[in-house]
C-alpha cells in the first residue's frame, strides 16, 4: 500500500468506498427486486384465496340435495 497512508487509513478508505458503492448501486437494485418479490407473493396469495373460494363453493354445491319435483333435464343439469 502507499507509505503515506497509515494501516487504519487504508481500512477506512476501503470501508467508505464499499459503503458508497453499495449505497449507490446495490441498494436500489435490491429495492427493485424486493418490490417485484412482494408483487409476486401478493399475486400468489390472491390466486390461492380465489382457488379456495372456488373449492368451497363446489363443496357446498355438491352437498345440496336435488329436489324431487323437477324435470329430468333439470335433474341431469344439477347433478
Amino acid at each position: 500500500m502507499l507509505d503515506w497512508i497509515p494501516a487504519w487509513g487504508s481500512t477506512a478508505l476501503i470501508a467508505m468506498a464499499t459503503t458508497i458503492f453499495t449505497g449507490r448501486y446495490i441498494a436500489p437494485l435490491l429495492e427493485v427486486h424486493n418490490r417485484r418479490f412482494q408483487t409476486k407473493m401478493q399475486a400468489q396469495e390472491k390466486i390461492t384465496t380465489n382457488a379456495l373460494s372456488i373449492l368451497t363453493a363446489v363443496i357446498k354445491l355438491r352437498e345440496v340435495q336435488v329436489p324431487d319435483g323437477i324435470t329430468d333435464t333439470l335433474r341431469a343439469a344439477l347433478t
